[in-house]
C-alpha cells in the first residue's frame, strides 16, 4: 500500500465509509451472519462499520473487498475507503459505465494496487462490450483447479437452454436453474435435457464435485481467463 494513503478519521468520512461498505454488502446479498459464517469476518464489526463507529484497517478493508468478489461483486479498496474510482457493480450484471478518461489512461507506478483493479475492470468492459452474450465470473471454488484458481476471472458466451447442447464437454461457466453459477465441465446426463457438471480436481474442499442430472438455464463455454495469482 502507498505511504501516501491515509486511512480517514474524520467522523463524517467514516460515516461515508459504513455507507458504501453496506452498500457492497447489499449488492452481494449477503447479511452480517453470512460474512461472519463464509468469510470469519465478524459480524458485530461490520455493524460497527457500517454504523461509522468503528474504522476499518487496510488488512480489514481488503479482506472484505476479496469477500465480495467470491459473490460476484466487484469493489476496489481505493472505492470503500475515499470513494474514488469505479462505483462498486455486480459482474453478472450490465457493465458499468466508464468515464471515457479512464479509458486508454496511463496509470502511476506508485498507484499500482489500485491501477491492478481499474485495469481488470476495464478489461472485463471490453469483453463485455465485445461479445452481446458475454458473461464474466468470478471462479469461487476450488473444484476446477489448478487450471482455474480460486480467484481467478473467467468469461464465456451465454448458449441459450435450448443450445446448451453445444457446451458438452467443455469448460463453462453454467446456471442452475435454482440461480446458482459455477465453472465446470458439461457432460450429457443420462436423460434429455439434463446434464452432469463435473470439477477437475479430486481433492477439492467444497464437495461434492461432480452434481448429476441437472437443468441448466445457460452455459457459457469459457473463452478468457484472467489468473489472478
Amino acid at each position: 500500500m502507498p505511504k501516501s494513503r491515509t486511512i480517514p478519521i474524520n467522523p463524517e468520512a467514516i460515516q461515508q465509509i459504513g455507507e458504501r461498505i453496506r452498500t457492497a454488502r447489499a449488492l452481494a446479498d449477503l447479511t452480517r451472519p453470512d460474512l461472519e459464517k463464509i468469510h470469519k469476518i465478524k459480524a458485530t464489526t461490520i455493524a460497527k462499520w457500517e454504523q461509522g463507529t468503528a474504522m476499518p484497517s487496510f488488512k480489514s478493508i481488503h479482506q472484505l473487498v476479496h469477500a465480495l468478489k467470491a459473490h460476484s461483486v466487484f469493489c476496489t479498496v481505493e472505492w470503500l475507503l475515499y470513494g474514488r474510482g469505479q462505483e462498486t457493480y455486480i459482474l453478472d450484471h450490465p457493465t458499468p459505465a466508464f468515464m471515457h478518461e479512464s479509458l486508454g489512461q496511463t496509470f502511476n507506478q506508485a498507484d499500482s494496487e489500485f491501477d491492478a483493479d481499474i485495469l481488470l475492470m476495464q478489461e472485463i468492459h471490453n469483453f463485455k462490450r465485445l461479445y452481446t452474450n458475454g458473461v464474466v465470473c468470478l471462479v469461487n471454488d476450488d473444484a476446477m483447479s489448478p487450471q482455474f484458481a480460486m480467484g481467478d476471472y473467467v468469461g464465456g458466451i451465454k448458449l441459450p437452454e435450448e443450445q446448451v447442447e453445444k457446451a458438452i464437454n467443455k469448460t463453462c461457466i453454467i446456471e442452475l436453474a435454482d440461480g446458482r453459477k459455477k465453472l465446470r465441465q458439461v457432460i450429457a446426463g443420462r436423460r434429455q435435457g439434463f446434464y452432469n457438471l463435473c470439477g477437475t480436481n479430486t481433492r477439492a474442499q467444497m464437495q461434492p464435485t461432480i452434481i448429476m442430472d441437472v437443468e441448466l438455464k445457460w452455459a457459457a463455454p469459457v473463452i478468457w481467463h484472467r489468473f489472478m495469482t
